[in-house]
Formats: C-alpha cells, sequence, structure tokens
C-alpha cells in the first residue's frame, strides 16, 4: 500500500517520496494495538488535524476492518473528539 500509494512531494528544494497518510494511521493503530502507546493515539489525531483532505478514508477503513483495527480506530477517534 505505502509504495503504490507513495506521494512525491518537493520541500526546500529536495524532492521526497513519503508513504500517504491513511497508511501511516493504520501502521499506527497496528503498533497501538501492540504496545498501547498514547503517542500513536496523539499522533493519528495529529495526521487527522494536519491531513484530513489527502487522507483516503475509504481505503483506511476498508484496511481498519482487514486488519481487525476497529477497537483501536474507536478509541483513536473518540479521542479525538469525533
Amino acid at each position: 500500500m505505502e509504495f503504490r500509494n507513495k506521494r512525491s512531494y518537493e520541500i526546500d528544494g529536495v524532492h521526497v517520496e513519503l508513504a500517504p497518510p491513511d497508511y501511516v494511521i493504520v501502521r499506527k493503530l497496528e503498533y497501538f494495538r501492540e504496545g498501547g502507546s498514547e503517542k500513536r493515539l496523539r499522533d493519528i489525531r495529529s495526521i487527522l488535524k494536519t491531513s484530513a483532505n489527502v487522507t483516503d478514508s475509504e481505503a483506511m477503513q476498508s484496511w481498519i476492518g482487514r486488519l481487525n483495527l476497529e477497537d483501536q480506530w474507536r478509541q483513536a477517534d473518540h479521542e479525538r473528539g469525533a
């Protein structure tokens, strides 16, 4: 997912390719499930706040379902205030 959907940016004249925010969110949900670190939830809320307009919500929800991350997503989404 991260390589198929990578995004290209130019930052201060340097070309970079980054994983899409929805991929990063799903990975952080997996890490949260494994370790329970509140930092993961803060990261997710920050990504959603700054990248909501470029996040593929449909793809993200699909991956959340496939990976059985619904409980972690509810917790992250609840704490975000949504």
